[in-house]
């Protein structure tokens, strides 16, 4: 961005004002033997007729060392360090100048210096999103990126490749703050623990992992029971059955009503709903899974 004709202090304000942008979408990827970077933004159609709605860049490695950007208007610029450190660069320039709705991060392509680039290149600096989703494959990398993401955003979604192999998040990645607070948080797979469980704040909660019990849905239930927690959907995977009757100690059975009971697999299926003051919050269990879903107190039937 450009700002002709303004005076030091018009300048520094104008750098201020966040341009609000839809997307910005950074892609490690491979074609062949050739690894390139595209950054794309994308902000909201609704700027006029005639007006592009993306600015996207590629970034090449140069034989020699070094790289070299290509807009798509055909403007290309040298640089002397890797692909690497200047698409992040960018990319937490970007962040710091725009207000982003959605940053994905896609990485099919990681050098084996990536890793200490992020911890002493760009620490200190921070990646400001509403939004997140990382599609990485590399815990190394996700535990060196999460401690950079600002703690207000609403979501983070965490994907695997796909033609990539299914990782396990490690458990270290729900003790950070960023984790823990975010209203919506998605894993496919991960070593995530009780206790871990117990202190996610998301209402909107999507994970699978071997290691949780009953014993943590029950107090999400009874944090719910108590008006301490917000539930919209939370829907938890474990590799074991889980108990009935367990997912309600505590609680009084007068607010407990069972709609139907089956058989289908280990542990049957179980369908039910929890009654209180502040709403109504269905419980369905299947086996190794379980689902909590919010349901406004003139809704009484399970959806």
């Amino acid at each position: 961005m450009r700002f002709m004709f303004l005076s030091k202090e018009s300048h520094l304000l104008a750098l201020q004002a966040k341009v609000r942008v839809e997307r910005v979408i950074y892609e490690s990827l491979r074609n062949g033997s050739q690894s390139y970077i595209d950054l794309s933004v994308e902000w909201s159609s609704h700027r006029g007729f005639g007006c592009d709605n993306f600015y996207k860049l590629k970034i090449f490695p140069k034989k020699g060392g070094g790289c070299v950007i290509h807009h798509r208007g055909g403007l290309s610029i040298d640089y002397e360090q890797d692909i690497e450190s200047v698409g992040m660069q960018l990319l937490f320039h970007y962040t710091k100048l725009l207000d982003i709705e959605f940053l994905g991060i896609e990485l099919c392509v990681i050098s084996p210096g990536f890793v200490h680039m992020l911890r002493e290149q760009l620490s200190g600096l921070t990646l400001q999103a509403n939004n997140f989703s990382l599609c990485i494959d590399d815990n190394l990398v996700i535990l060196s990126l999460i401690p950079l993401i600002k703690n207000h955003s609403s979501s983070i979604l965490f994907s695997n490749l796909e033609d990539g192999v299914l990782p396990t998040l490690v458990s270290e990645v729900f003790d950070y703050e960023s984790v823990r607070i975010t209203r919506n948080l998605s894993v496919n797979k991960a070593d995530l623990f009780d206790e871990q469980l117990c202190n996610l704040q998301a209402s909107r909660l999507f994970v699978s992992s071997p290691h949780i019990t009953s014993h943590s849905i029950n107090y999400l239930i009874r944090q719910w029971f108590a008006g301490e927690r917000e539930i919209s959907l939370i829907n938890i995977t474990i590799n074991k059955p889980l108990d009935w009757d367990e997912l309600f100690n505590g609680i009084d059975p007068s607010n407990i009503t069972l709609l139907g009971i089956g058989n289908l697999g280990a542990g049957g299926i179980h369908d039910g709903k929890l009654n209180f003051d502040h709403g109504v919050l269905s419980v369905f269990l299947c086996g190794t899974g379980c689902i909590l879903k919010s349901l406004p107190t003139t809704n009484l039937h399970y959806e």
